[in-house]
């Protein structure tokens, strides 16, 4: 049973950049999941094997039922910190191995994309071959996809969501909270045998007729 969630990897994770106390993805995931224990363990700078090098204290100690890991931006940085895509792959493939070995899930994340205009290194010539930044930040996210999709892929339907959303009718609907129900590969029926809190009615037309079975409300 998962108690402990660590995010893990670089300032994406830690919440820097100009965010305000409370605005990191990482706190308002802690904020929706008041039943677990998130952990930020996300620092600034930081390239895959520099996040492998504190995963002992940094996670593993921490013992966490799942792990979000998320690098990639800083592999691509143009000094003696960068990391090839070729040991980029092997280390997401460390990391993922460490993690199950003590009993832990794994998500992989790629890293957000980059405005290449309003980045520090859009300046660099050495982007240039790939049309910025974000184009060489590119091989990364295919490489943290490929790893994901080598290992259990679990697919969802997102079931509330707190922003607004609006209906056909031009009325509008929000949730206190985001909800997704994992669905079996390929088809649009739930895994589990309940649904939990109310749903939107769209879910029908949709086709996840299963989903709206089970569930206690439909709004």
């Amino acid at each position: 049973m998962i108690s402990t969630i660590v995010a893990f990897g670089d300032s994406i994770t830690q919440g820097a950049n100009g965010l305000k106390p409370g605005e990191g993805w990482v706190e308002l995931l802690g904020e929706s999941l008041k039943s677990f224990k998130v952990r930020n363990a996300g620092i600034g700078g930081n390239t895959s094997a520099e996040g492998i090098a504190r995963m002992i204290t940094d996670v593993l100690a921490h013992m966490p039922g799942l792990v979000l890991v998320e690098f990639g931006g800083n592999d691509a940085v143009h000094d003696a910190r960068a990391v090839s895509v070729e040991a980029f792959e092997k280390n997401l493939k460390t990391i993922h191995e460490q993690i199950k070995a003590k009993g832990g899930e794994v998500i992989f994340m790629t890293f957000s994309p980059v405005i290449n205009e309003w980045h520090a290194w859009c300046s660099d010539k050495y982007y240039k071959k790939w049309g910025g930044l974000d184009g060489c930040v590119e091989q990364y996210r295919e490489i943290t996809r490929k790893m994901a999709k080598k290992h259990d892929i679990l697919y969802g339907v997102v079931v509330r969501q707190r922003y607004p959303f609006r209906r056909a009718d031009g009325s509008y609907i929000r949730f206190d909270e985001n909800a997704v129900v994992i669905i079996e590969k390929g088809k649009k029926d739930p895994i589990a045998g309940r649904v939990f809190g109310p749903i939107p009615r769209e879910l029908a037309d949709l086709g996840f007729k299963k989903i709206v079975s089970l569930a206690p409300e439909i709004v």
